[in-house]
């Protein structure tokens, strides 16, 4: 509890193993550029973030194949490639925290369940990737206009309590009948 790390060529945490919770903490590159990933799950490994903020790393929490779990509540991810990843699948519950300055806030694989729950994100929720289909997201709220959780080539309409798909747009068509008899012409 109220623990400051700071790092930058290896991890500030590796968790192999066992159940862990940190609160009120602060990770952070010791250098201005990011750092290696500022907390590392393998082995089963169990992590609760509990009001913690995270900066400047490769990525924020990397967890290391199933069973790996995570839960973050009202922590701040600022300023890392990306904020949390998966390689492998695992449980990712993300609720009440703040994503600025991340090229992507939860960088998941498609083996991964959990939820993203009133989250203030500034940035992109999954970059380039779809999101799994284990995973949900409800009430999140987005300060840029262009971001989207759903996966690429999907433009979502979003209010603060759904996402909903948006059907695009079709032009109505105009149809002809051209008559196959010819009509004779009176001068």
């Amino acid at each position: 509890e109220g623990l400051s790390v700071f790092h930058f060529m290896e991890e500030a945490l590796m968790v192999r193993g066992g159940r862990w919770v940190l609160r009120d903490c602060v990770i952070a590159s010791s250098k201005r550029t990011r750092a290696t990933n500022a907390i590392k799950i393998r082995e089963g490994g169990c992590v609760r973030l509990e009001r913690c903020h995270l900066s400047r790393a490769v990525a924020a929490v990397s967890l290391e194949r199933a069973p790996c779990a995570l839960v973050c509540t009202g922590c701040t991810f600022v300023d890392s490639k990306d904020a949390i990843v998966t390689r492998g699948g695992g449980c990712v519950v993300v609720e009440h925290s703040s994503f600025t300055g991340n090229d992507a806030a939860l960088l998941l694989d498609d083996m991964v369940h959990g939820h993203a729950e009133c989250n203030v994100i500034n940035g992109s929720m999954f970059g380039r990737w779809a999101r799994p289909v284990g995973f949900r997201c409800r009430a999140n709220t987005y300060v840029s206009p262009d971001d989207d959780e759903a996966s690429p080539g999907h433009l979502e309409l979003r209010t603060p309590q759904t996402t909903r798909p948006h059907k695009p747009h079709k032009p109505p068509t105009l149809k002809v009948t051209l008559n196959p008899e010819p009509v004779p012409f009176e001068p």
